[in-house]
């Protein structure tokens, strides 16, 4: 299933979840006619962070990262008490490209004070001794925040690393990956994952 039938059965699972139709949910959210619905539908366009945004304000239980992604629960009653936070046993540089795609290897429940969205594992900077259980959220690319880890979704790869930079057009960025400082323009930049808490796991990974 590509990126746009994906943005379709999301939509579908809400309006089917409100028990209603494409034309009277476009007409619930605002919009002036359902065309724009339909364009999602026939995979001319995807769902935008404004239509998201749209949606969530008309129906608040809609959880918008789920919407924007996949990752996740539908409904933000579930996100907030911490119920089925997906796990994935991988790493995040070859989970987060098909992330969208792929079933968790189990969920878990664990209250978090924020939103934890999804939890997976990296061995870098472990030596091969021991990996990091990581945690977490997905946040606008315009919210990015300097001093804080992120898993980035490039339009070309997986990087994860510290955001030591950010100004109008890029962020400067430390690729723990390969130790690298590295200049990212906004615009390559698909999708931001904040790392909320890690946990060092011991062993052999």
């Amino acid at each position: 299933m590509t990126d746009k039938e994906q943005y379709w059965e999301r939509l579908s699972q809400i309006i089917r979840w409100f028990d209603t139709t494409p034309n009277r949910f476009a007409m619930q959210v605002g919009m002036a006619r359902a065309e724009n619905l339909y364009h999602i539908k026939n995979g001319v366009s995807g769902i935008s962070p404004e239509f998201a945004n749209r949606v969530v304000s008309h129906f608040p239980e809609i959880n918008r990262t789920w919407l924007l992604t996949g990752v996740g629960n539908m409904l933000v009653a579930e996100v907030n008490r911490g119920v089925n936070i997906p796990f994935y046993d991988g790493e995040i540089t070859e989970i987060l490209p098909i992330i969208a795609t792929i079933e968790p290897t189990d969920r878990v429940t664990m209250p978090f004070a924020q939103r934890c969205d999804f939890i997976a594992c990296s061995s870098v900077g472990s030596g091969g001794n021991s990996a990091m259980q990581l945690f977490f959220r997905y946040v606008d690319i315009l919210r990015m925040s300097v001093n804080s880890d992120y898993a980035l979704l490039t339009y070309s790869s997986v990087l994860y690393g510290k955001v030591l930079n950010i100004d109008d057009e890029n962020i400067s960025f430390v690729n723990y990956i390969d130790n690298t400082k590295i200049t990212i323009n906004l615009t390559d930049i698909k999708q931001a994952w904040l790392v909320i808490a890690k946990f060092e796991l011991q062993g052999s990974y």
